[in-house]
């Protein structure tokens, strides 16, 4: 279905003009202008954004638009291509699927926390939602279904009190929000969301998280069958929504220059994940732009960036600080963890060749070699780029951004456990990730790729043990983690 060129728009209020909150800075203001024109639909798939007609809209700079947009590239909604400018992000039928695959097994993962949460009253008020979406009329705006559609799923999602994976669905469906506006048009389409709302619905009020969870993971599958029919459809009648194979993405050695903002956030979090600024510490703005030799405003958008990541926390009238993480929180990374490698290793099962294998088992053997003699932080890099290099082989971008994320996550917090738990058994628990890994390694070589799965899982799952074990032991002063929340 071709979509229109849009029409420019009213100029948006700018940033001064917010009255309740502190002052938004200019870029971010003007991502949240474009990221609500492309969720909309406004700005068209495909369409080059231009930067200096964009600032002279919006009434800034070069600068804030360029921020604006990477942004908006770091979530997806935005490429940048070298020498050629910024442009509304298009998806692959590749992609499309891999999102599927990513939240299926997410979602799943929101609904068997919420069944156990979700109070009478609030399965009442989705009951009612469901019913307000299956009787509005057929003429009304997709946008406004899709947007009542998009409250229901959010309302059970937020009731697991996960924030994180609330955080990273959300990543996901504004994704896809342009496409799945399109299919809210269909009659169809609608009356069959409402009816697997229903189905999820009578399994919540029994209390069946299981069967909850499943009835989600067929919605979310039927949802994007449909997409991919409807760009089939779209395809022969001469027009397409998504293309074809996936976007070529320039690999350049120089690249483009790194903005001030995303220097200061490569700087910070290089720190973060090797120590140098410890768990809780302030990070005082003003001193941060006099090391790094810039305004204010670019540390105040690399720490924005940093907090998106998790390593940062802003806090009003506080200021910034490098992130701490609680013990639900670290189990929390731990289930999304399970779930996002379980798929990655699935997907790069079948394309590790005998080279790949080869270059993994010599990877293994030298940090057999290195347990308990060398930094907890370069043991942590040779573990993490084994990992990684299995991830990669799927071929998935977005979920190989996602598990990064999480590793970036517990990164710190790793290495100092490591520290407190004292050579010996620092040297034990990296031989035994040592064994786990070849007992991995074992599976994939007859093509095991269940077996590899499984066996990631229970990886996982050993190393978050270890973590919550050392935490019980390290004391007060010395944690890298608030046991008693936020």
């Amino acid at each position: 279905m071709p979509t229109a060129a849009p029409r420019p728009g009213p100029r948006p209020r700018s940033p001064a003009a917010s009255r309740e909150g502190p002052p938004v800075t200019a870029s971010t203001f003007v991502a949240g202008a474009i990221r609500a024109e492309i969720l909309k639909g406004a700005l068209r798939l495909g369409s080059r954004l231009d930067q200096q007609a964009l600032a002279e809209r919006f009434g800034v700079s070069i600068i804030p638009v360029r921020e604006g947009l990477r942004r908006l590239e770091a979530e997806g909604l935005v490429r940048m291509l070298p020498r050629r400018g910024a442009f509304v992000a298009e998806l692959s039928l590749q992609e499309l699927t891999e999102i599927s695959w990513i939240r299926e097994r997410l979602e799943d993962l929101a609904v068997r926390l919420a069944a156990n949460r979700l109070k009478e009253h609030q399965l009442r008020d989705l009951e009612e939602l469901n019913a307000r979406m299956e009787t509005m009329s057929a003429d009304a705006f997709p946008s406004v279904w899709g947007g009542l559609n998009r409250e229901w799923h959010f309302r059970i999602y937020s009731a697991g009190e996960a924030e994180l994976l609330v955080k990273l669905i959300t990543v996901l469906w504004d994704r896809t929000s342009v496409y799945r506006e399109v299919l809210a048009a269909d009659p169809n389409t609608r009356a069959t969301s409402v009816a697997k709302h229903a189905e999820v619905l009578r399994r919540l009020q029994v209390g069946d998280a299981s069967a909850a969870a499943r009835a989600m993971r067929q919605h979310i599958r039927r949802g994007t069958t449909n997409m991919r029919a409807a760009e089939i459809a779209w395809g022969r009648a001469g027009t397409t929504m998504l293309h074809r194979a996936r976007a070529p993405r320039s690999r350049s050695k120089d690249g483009p220059p790194i903005t001030a903002s995303n220097y200061v956030a490569i700087e910070i979090r290089a720190e973060i994940l090797k120590g140098s600024l410890q768990a809780g510490s302030r990070l005082d703005q003003q001193v941060l732009a006099k090391r790094f030799g810039v305004s204010i405003i670019p540390v105040r958008e690399g720490l924005k960036r940093l907090e998106a990541e998790g390593l940062v926390r802003m806090s009003p009238r506080r200021g910034a600080f490098v992130a701490q993480l609680t013990l639900q929180e670290l189990t929390e990374i731990s289930w999304i963890r399970e779930r996002l490698e379980d798929l990655a290793t699935r997907l790069a099962a079948p394309h590790l060749s005998d080279p790949h294998l080869r270059e993994l088992e010599d990877l293994n053997v030298k940090m057999a070699r290195m347990a308990g003699n060398v930094r907890p932080s370069v043991w942590s890099e040779l573990n993490r780029e084994w990992h990684f290099k299995i991830y990669a082989a799927g071929d998935s971008e977005l979920l190989v951004q996602m598990i990064a994320v999480l590793w970036d996550r517990t990164s710190l917090y790793r290495e100092v456990l490591a520290t407190s738990q004292g050579i010996a058994r620092s040297a034990e628990v990296q031989h035994g990730s040592v064994a786990q890994h070849a007992e991995m390694l074992g599976r994939l070589r007859v093509g095991d790729a269940s077996g590899t799965a499984r066996l990631m899982r229970q990886h996982i799952r050993r190393a978050i043990r270890d973590m919550r074990a050392t935490e019980a032991g390290v004391s007060t002063g010395k944690r890298a983690m608030r046991s008693d929340g936020r």
